[in-house]
């Protein structure tokens, strides 16, 4: 099967979630070994059905490869294969249904697909946004209603798909990744699973991979806000892979450079430039808007990196693309978000990372101070950087009254990366810890 998806020994096993070692005694030993029980039934998972099946299934897309020309269906079932294989492994076998056939079946709050309809309020608060979070959780998607139908899918199901694409990113503008990721996980491995057990037209079968890897993408970033970085790191991966199967290179380049960033994030900044930098190359005939994102995340990777000239080049390079996007209207529908606001935001973190406090702290004053208080958790974040480029600048006490609002705008914000960021305001202002601000904020945190 590994050279049915023509991938090598260490790619195969990061797909299936194993050692490299593990897929090579398979190899070398051949019958003589057997995955452990709890392994093979990833495995069966990962592949969606027992492994006699798949066997079978790939025994025939390999004589069908053998016969001049390919049959133009053994191409589809390989291409399913191997998209459920790999999007099975970044979610950790996680394709099944959230609960079997059976349960469902007796629930009576998953007799009825959910079905969001584009008139519905946009979640304006946290008790929305639960209240929202939680209809998704106990009623069925419609990916999974019509794959049980077995009726063919048009457009009217791909325009509810990308409704309900739009509604999860407005969640996360409400809610953490705690809250999130399971959500999303869900919609994706219902997505694929229609992807793989559906009849569709070549048009449909684009827009779905489109879909799953808009889906992908934003899995990658509710994972890495609640801080299961290595899974994040495969959904951008299988997102990158989706897009481009779909020739949608916006998302791929967005599932890129989000890996870049984070990358970034986690203290690998010369992988992370070089991600950011292939996003740009691969994008750069696309929309102004995406062009100014993705300049962005390479101007976050330098200045993670320290290197302060090339930020602020990037920085410059994304700022004159905004100023394009404001005259285009070709602009994706998913980065609603990116505004000139945001930019300001990118930049004095930018500054903050290079300790340039002078620059910084104006910036990100001016924006944090008009920033909306229905976003909670962006809020903390950006404020979380104000108040280390406080520190910087020697205001430690409004360094420390700042953190305390960090703190309590996140405390029922379920995000990783706020708890990240309130370790980095500590350590920078360690050695004003005699100081009674900073001891308060330290009691504040326990």
């Amino acid at each position: 099967m590994r050279r049915a998806l023509r991938m090598s020994v260490r790619v195969y096993a990061e797909h299936l979630g194993v050692a490299f070692r593990t897929v090579a005694d398979w190899e070398a030993r051949g019958a003589g070994i057997c995955p452990r029980p709890d392994t093979q039934a990833i495995l069966d998972t990962a592949l969606g059905q027992a492994g006699h099946e798949v066997q079978a299934r790939f025994e025939s897309i390999l004589r069908g490869s053998g016969q001049g020309e390919e049959n133009a269906t053994d191409r589809r079932d390989a291409a399913k294969l191997i998209g459920l294989t790999a999007i099975a492994a970044a979610t950790n076998g996680n394709l099944q249904e959230s609960s079997d056939s059976a349960a469902a079946a007796k629930s009576p709050l998953r007799s009825t697909p959910f079905q969001p309809k584009v008139d519905d309020p946009d979640p304006t608060d946290a008790l929305d946004a639960l209240r929202m979070a939680h209809e998704w959780l106990v009623l069925e998607p419609p990916q999974v209603f019509e794959r049980r139908s077995g009726r063919r899918i048009g457009d009217d199901l791909l325009s509810t798909l990308e409704e309900r694409v739009k509604e999860l990113r407005l969640l996360d503008d409400r809610l953490a990744g705690g809250d999130t990721h399971e959500l999303v996980s869900r919609e994706l491995s219902a997505t694929l699973m229609l992807l793989d057990d559906s009849s569709y037209t070549e048009m449909i079968g684009r827009r779905l991979l489109s879909i799953a890897g808009e889906l992908a993408q934003l899995a990658g970033w509710v994972m890495s806000d609640a801080g299961l970085h290595d899974r994040a790191a495969r959904y951008y991966i299988l997102g990158v892979r989706a897009a481009h199967s779909a020739g949608n290179r916006a998302v791929a380049a967005n599932n890129l450079s989000s890996l870049a960033y984070q990358l970034a994030n986690v203290g690998r900044p010369d992988e992370a430039i070089l991600l950011a930098r292939s996003a740009v190359s691969g994008a750069q005939h696309e929309a102004p808007l995406v062009q100014a994102l993705l300049l962005e995340r390479v101007g976050w990777a330098h200045a993670t990196a320290g290197e302060a000239r090339q930020a602020e080049y990037a920085l410059g390079q994304a700022q004159e693309a905004l100023d394009r996007a404001a005259a285009s209207y070709d602009s994706p529908s998913w980065l609603y978000w990116l505004d000139r606001r945001e930019a300001d935001v990118m930049a004095g973190r930018c500054f903050t990372e290079l300790r340039r406090p002078l620059k910084a702290v104006p910036i990100l004053e001016t924006t944090t101070a008009s920033y909306p208080a229905e976003a909670p958790r962006e809020l903390a974040l950006y404020l979380s950087w104000l108040a280390v480029a406080y520190a910087d600048a020697h205001e430690i006490e409004e360094s420390c009254r700042t953190a305390q609002r960090v703190l309590t705008l996140s405390q029922d914000v379920h995000s990783a990366r706020i708890t990240e960021r309130l370790n980095v305001i500590l350590n920078r202002l360690d050695k004003h810890s005699n100081t009674q601000a900073v001891r308060e904020l330290k009691d504040a945190i326990r």
